[in-house]
């Protein structure tokens, strides 16, 4: 069953040219995401030369590439205190390629299409009616990454974001009121408590920008489960009761996994502009 998921999901890099432009559209378009542009710029670009070498473009996913992926899923995922940003996708991409990374790709993929960026492939004419077929199957990669992560790894920063792009695709396809959406956001809660980012103890031995990371996670977290629970009469998800973390730092993407040498004291950045 794990083989047949695994295939399935891979089988989507067919559509790499197409997931590449999504992706790359979306970080340079987007103010507010909670991942730093930056990490998945270089993941997407990594990625590439997995196609390249699988020739997936053209061919369905090797017997080899399928159980080196499910292999790298299921270590332990492990980060030095001292790692730089630039290095992330050395362990989670290219070569050491994740389920949760593919899982976490697709469903911004899919956030992009959904939001109205049309790329190459669905200028063509004859592919106008894929669009529809197209943003299915990224759903459903996506999700499958969940089910195969669920099975294979221990949760980790990135399982996180993850479930987080995964119920912000849902919800573009679903609705708020879906309940699938709903399903989802349980999820997500259940994998922030898991790794314990509502502590602020538990990310002290982590690298600056994933602290940051996961600030800018929990909060957006936290801000959809009280959006539902008010609009919608639901019972909340995420409890202020037993959360310690601060906010954000006020920064860039580029700020966040490069020097501090532009921050003040406190974490303001001095160069005027608007954030998120």
């Amino acid at each position: 069953m794990r083989y047949q998921m695994a295939s399935d999901v891979l089988n989507t890099f067919r559509y790499f040219p197409a997931i590449k432009e999504l992706l790359l559209w979306y970080n340079a378009s987007n103010e507010a995401g909670v991942v730093p542009a930056p990490l998945q710029v270089d993941a997407i670009l990594a990625i590439e030369s997995i196609v390249d070498k699988h020739n997936l473009g053209h061919a369905p996913p090797s017997p080899q590439l399928i159980s080196q992926v499910l292999e790298c899923t299921s270590r332990p995922f492990t980060l030095a205190q001292n790692l730089e940003p630039r290095d992330f996708h050395i362990l989670c991409s290219g070569e050491n390629l994740r389920f949760e990374t593919i899982g976490f790709l697709l469903a911004t993929a899919g956030r992009s299409l959904t939001f109205g960026f049309v790329p190459d492939l669905l200028n063509d004419p004859a592919n106008r009616a894929l669009k529809s077929q197209f943003t299915d199957e990224l759903l459903r990669a996506s999700t499958t990454c969940l089910f195969l992560c669920t099975m294979l790894a221990t949760v980790n920063d990135i399982t996180v974001w993850m479930y987080y792009e995964n119920y912000l695709f849902t919800t573009m396809m679903c609705g708020y009121a879906g309940p699938p959406s709903w399903r989802r956001l349980g999820e997500l809660s259940t994998q922030i408590y898991a790794l314990g980012i509502h502590k602020e103890s538990t990310s002290a031995n982590v690298p600056l920008w994933l602290r940051e990371t996961r600030k800018r996670l929990f909060t957006s977290s936290y801000n959809q489960d009280k959006a539902i629970s008010t609009f919608l009469g639901r019972p909340i998800r995420i409890s202020k009761r037993h959360t310690d973390i601060s906010l954000p730092l006020d920064i860039s993407d580029e700020e966040t996994v490069g020097d501090r040498a532009g921050w003040l004291e406190h974490g303001w950045q001095m160069a005027k502009g608007f954030m998120d």
